[in-house]
């Protein structure tokens, strides 16, 4: 058992790192977990004393590491910054310990035209609210969202104004439950199967061990929904 100088308590050998410089004892005096502990205390105060060169060497890095062009530097990192997001005017915050992650106005370095990379003349700190939203989208994007925002209408009510195929065929029906039977069997968009299919299913099916996983392969249907076929639970008309 070795007493660590940090914590002072006695611990296994194994909870003690080895020393490798060649000074007296095997192992080092302070334990794994003060040894850690004391490390993220220190960086931390490092990211508090110096946010600007910490922020600059970690993007620097990471950069490298995904192939992203990077031309920044301590400097103009602190010239651009204003304390507030430009977008919503909300002060922002440094995020330096894990008790920042998730707040939403943590500040964070976005790229207004992605593609090319934290260049000068390309970065802002913005807020992590609104980092997330705007993510890798275009100008153009961001229009046909807000286009569709202003002229979205309640999927339900939709597919009870229109009464054409074509229409109930769309991306905003699929996956609704519908009660018209003028829309159920295989003219319901979220079918995978047709009548044809089903009545093979119904005449094939001689409930042989296996043959759920059989037919469910061959139609590319999941085992339960041909155990409902066979027991008439949907497909009741065929």
């Amino acid at each position: 058992m070795i007493k660590c100088n940090s914590c002072s308590k006695e611990k296994k050998e194994t909870e003690f790192c080895i020393r490798k410089d060649g000074t007296t004892g095997k192992y080092r005096k302070t334990c794994k977990e003060c040894k850690n502990s004391n490390q993220r205390k220190n960086y931390k105060k490092y990211k508090e004393n110096n946010p600007f060169l910490a922020r600059h060497t970690k993007m620097k890095a990471s950069c490298k590491q995904k192939n992203i062009p990077y031309d920044l530097d301590e400097m103009y990192l602190e010239q651009i910054w204003t304390g507030f997001c430009p977008i919503t005017g909300v002060e922002l915050v440094w995020s330096c310990g894990r008790e920042e992650l998730k707040n939403p106005n943590a500040a964070e370095l976005d790229r207004f035209i992605p593609s090319l990379g934290y260049v000068k003349g390309n970065v802002s700190w913005i807020s992590r609210k609104m980092n997330n939203l705007k993510g890798n989208g275009s100008i153009k994007d961001f229009k046909d969202i807000l286009d569709w925002m202003k002229n979205w209408t309640p999927p339900k009510q939709k597919m009870m104004e229109t009464k054409e195929k074509k229409d109930r065929n769309a991306s905003w029906n699929k996956g609704l439950h519908y009660s018209n039977k003028e829309i159920c069997g295989e003219n319901n968009p979220t079918s995978k199967l047709t009548v044809q299919q089903v009545k093979e299913i119904k005449e094939t099916f001689s409930n042989v061990r296996g043959q759920y996983k059989e037919l469910s392969e061959k139609y590319k249907v999941s085992p339960a929904t041909i155990r409902k076929i066979v027991t008439n639970k949907i497909w009741k008309e065929v």
